[in-house]
């Protein structure tokens, strides 16, 4: 049996990527000025709360930009090309199994380099979620239940804590988390962070009964992946613009 030698090229070309031809598939790009703009701040009468969501909305802004920038490093990758729409054959008159038929040295290269901001894409996104959580608890004033010990500050739980303080806000941002492309950035990024991630072959062993259990490895194409990514920053320009529509 031959090895095949892989030599991976990490960031190959990143210095001469033209970011704005590679940015045009990002719903982000349709709200334009939100990284000058403040949707809390200018509504927020309290001192020393008003500096303290200052402080986040800098935070949001950060992680806003981040996002806009290793998207087009991303899609960069995607588009110099990963075809591994079809990733494994299985030939049957010669039982054998074969990963990515359709790859040379170079492909392995832009996946590579794809999952890396693809990853940044997702931690950064979800970040963005968790820094409107913070503004919404200091915003609306929410409170933390001191006895459980799970109630923590994130942007589920203050959603869930409109409920009773904005009821309108609470049933657009809950109609986003409900929304199929929310779900869908969430089982990936739950994937990517906690799971096998989903860009490399799994092992394909189970243990069912306490028997173990050879079967296909699990692998999610590329192109799903960056479909993901597209629909999950359209939750976030979703989400902002219901933002500007309701705080007030």
């Amino acid at each position: 049996m031959s090895i095949q030698v892989i030599h991976i090229k990490k960031f190959e070309g990143i210095e001469k990527i033209n970011l704005l031809k590679y940015e045009e598939e990002n719903p982000l790009l349709h709200l334009p000025d939100y990284k000058h703009k403040d949707i809390f701040i200018g509504k927020a009468n309290k001192s020393p709360i008003m500096y303290d969501i200052e402080h986040w909305e800098m935070i949001l802004r950060n992680h806003y930009t981040s996002v806009i920038s290793n998207f087009a490093y991303a899609m960069h990758y995607f588009y110099k090309g990963i075809p591994d729409d079809e990733w494994m054959v299985i030939s049957e008159s010669e039982g054998s199994v074969e990963y990515f038929p359709h790859f040379k040295e170079e492909h392995y290269s832009n996946l590579d380099n794809f999952c890396h901001f693809i990853d940044v894409v997702f931690l950064k996104a979800f970040s963005i979620f968790e820094a409107i959580g913070h503004l919404l608890y200091k915003f609306f004033e929410l409170k933390l239940n001191d006895k459980n010990q799970r109630d923590k500050v994130s942007f589920r739980s203050a959603v869930a804590k409109l409920q009773t303080v904005d009821p309108p806000l609470y049933e657009e941002l809950m109609e986003i988390i409900k929304s199929p492309g929310y779900t869908k950035g969430v089982k990936l990024r739950n994937q990517i962070t906690h799971n096998h991630p989903p860009y490399t072959l799994s092992s394909g062993i189970n243990v069912i009964n306490g028997e173990t259990v050879y079967s296909i490895p699990d692998y999610t194409p590329s192109k799903e992946i960056k479909n993901t990514m597209v629909e999950i920053l359209e939750s976030i320009k979703t989400t902002l613009e219901v933002l500007e529509k309701n705080i007030k």
